[in-house]
């Protein structure tokens, strides 16, 4: 079985507590490189791993099959181009882009260049949405006309880049 060389462009939070774990756990992929203005926090996810100062390199090895993007929001759709332009899958932090005729340019590049083009959304997986979808689906609260939900989390905490 071959392994799925990802590499990451940024070394934030996201990256680190989330997909990092799940990789490293992983018997198929494997985080090859790292690209972040910062080497010293790089190292700090990839260690043992290619560290770049500049995202075009990573974008230009080889070695390298697929891209995780956890930048700031409005980097999102610029770099994700650039990646999937030089033929690299790509896994993206929410929002992929900050319009829908934005999102709809790269579905286009990816389609062209023959690459994944997909949105690192967890929330349909969580266990929280799976149990209710069990629910809703087994009958048991009658015929569901409407659902009305909400999510939040306390993002003030000092470093979060999305304020």
């Amino acid at each position: 079985m071959t392994t799925f060389k990802w590499g990451f462009v940024g070394a934030g939070m996201i990256a680190k507590k989330a997909l990092y774990p799940a990789i490293s756990r992983s018997n198929v992929g494997e985080i090859y490189a790292v690209a972040s203005r910062d080497a010293d926090r790089a190292m700090t996810i990839s260690p043992t791993g290619k560290i770049y100062t500049d995202y075009d390199s990573l974008f230009a090895d080889p070695s390298v099959d697929g891209v995780y993007i956890s930048l700031p929001n409005a980097f999102h759709l610029p770099v994700a181009i650039k990646a999937m332009k030089a033929g690299k899958h790509v896994l993206c932090e929410k929002p992929l882009g900050m319009n829908a005729a934005q999102v709809q340019e790269a579905i286009a590049v990816s389609e062209a260049a023959g690459v994944l083009f997909v949105e690192a959304s967890w929330n349909r997986w969580h266990p929280r949405t799976q149990r209710i979808q069990e629910i809703v689906q087994s009958g048991e609260l009658g015929a569901i006309k409407r659902i009305r939900a909400a999510f939040t989390y306390d993002g003030l905490d000092g470093g979060n880049i999305r304020l």
